[in-house]
């Protein structure tokens, strides 16, 4: 069968790139031969790292109607999505309405125009949040009907979904679906590594916010001190290596900035990691602690058994801690000083061991649910053999 994945990919956020992984996976998972295309706004980028047939993605809303009408972008659009089987929705925060009317419509058009030509539409592993407009509560409402069948990353999500669109009739919720790639060789690589001669290792995954995100003064500007501040206060007492992670090409120079801002201080720093998957993976698996502004790296960290610290600017964030039952290791950056993260890393570090072999259990029941419960609802679409 052929498969058509939309999503946020091709923008450089590893977040995203690891949910277009993980839902190709399952895809193959359920149907060995399945073709899989994939919508991206970089489509050169994603094919050449994915391996997937990449598709320009075109949002023909606001000022960009001609330049898609005019290099044919639409038309091509039109064209894959008739010829697929199944259209998936394939992850992320994308039901909500407070990134603007051009950004909103520009997410679902493709999924309705699937959902009148006859195909199949899924929404896998997606996240909700209330709609702030009048305009965008219809949008998001007639997207969540277009789809036959929608999986939420949590239970907070569902109850918005339902909340916008009474009488769903496929909704239910799931942990994020990057839980389900292979996570075994960097779990196994953890055990036994613990080594009390060695620095202590703490990772810090940095994000660096748009203008427009509420939350961007407070992140951009003010946390990389409180970071330092804490970090310089903890390393007083412990000896550490500190390795600062970006998740996405947007984050490279603040996570310059911090590391620099962290030697000055007196910290070890280790060396930069570059904000793709597989780097990533690895240095969040070696580190005894996590404190992580990026929810896919809040999800790294648990997936491999990492103890985290979240630092939350969305709720999508302490939605994922409460799902494996750790909500108070996660604050509020608006809340946050550098006092109340070392009294945090002083509580986290001292039962990494015990926490990390929880975390990682939850992380295998997770991986484990998304599989049965995923491969169930694809396999549905996939027509048995004779």
């Amino acid at each position: 069968m052929r498969y058509l994945i939309d999503g946020c990919y091709g923008d450089g956020n590893v977040g995203d790139e690891c949910l277009l992984q993980a839902v190709a996976g399952l895809v193959r998972a359920t149907d060995p031969q399945a073709q899989i295309a994939a919508f991206s706004s970089d489509a050169a980028r994603t094919a050449l790292e994915t391996g997937l047939d990449a598709v320009p993605q075109c949002n023909p809303f606001g000022r960009n109607l001609y330049g898609s009408v005019v290099k044919g972008l639409l038309w091509r659009t039109l064209g894959r999505i008739r010829r697929c089987d199944v259209f998936i929705l394939g992850g992320g925060e994308l039901f909500r309405d407070n990134v603007g009317a051009t950004a909103t419509l520009g997410m679902f058009y493709r999924m309705r125009l699937a959902r009148r030509l006859g195909k199949r539409v899924l929404a896998l592993g997606v996240g909700a949040q209330p709609a702030t407009t009048w305009w965008g509560r219809r949008v998001l409402r007639g997207a969540l009907r277009a789809a036959d069948s929608l999986v939420f990353r949590d239970p907070d999500s569902l109850q918005v979904a339902r909340q916008l669109a009474p009488g769903l009739a496929s909704a239910s919720c799931l942990p994020d679906l990057v839980f389900s790639l292979d996570w075994d060789a960097l779990r196994a690589a953890r055990t036994g590594a613990e080594d009390g001669a060695r620095p202590l290792r703490i990772g810090v995954a940095v994000k660096s916010l748009p203008r427009r995100h509420r939350w961007s003064a407070v992140v951009n500007e003010r946390l990389p001190g409180v970071l330092v501040a804490a970090l310089a206060g903890f390393g007083r007492q412990q000896s550490c290596l500190v390795s600062v992670l970006p998740f996405a090409d947007a984050d490279g120079a603040m996570a310059e900035e911090l590391g620099e801002r962290l030697r000055r201080a007196g910290l070890a720093v280790g060396e930069r990691t570059p904000p793709q998957i597989e780097p990533l993976r690895r240095r969040v698996a070696e580190q005894d602690c996590l404190v992580a502004v990026p929810l896919h790296a809040s999800v790294f960290a648990l997936a491999c058994g990492v103890p985290a610290l979240g630092l939350a600017y969305d709720e999508k964030i302490p939605r994922l801690y409460q799902t494996f039952g750790v909500h108070d290791y996660c604050r509020p950056v608006g809340e946050l000083d550098a006092a109340t993260l070392e009294h945090d890393l002083h509580r986290v570090v001292p039962t990494r061991t015990e926490l990390g072999a929880r975390l990682a259990a939850g992380a295998r029941q997770a991986e484990q649910a998304i599989r049965d419960s995923i491969g169930r609802l694809l396999a549905g679409g996939v027509p048995k053999k004779a």
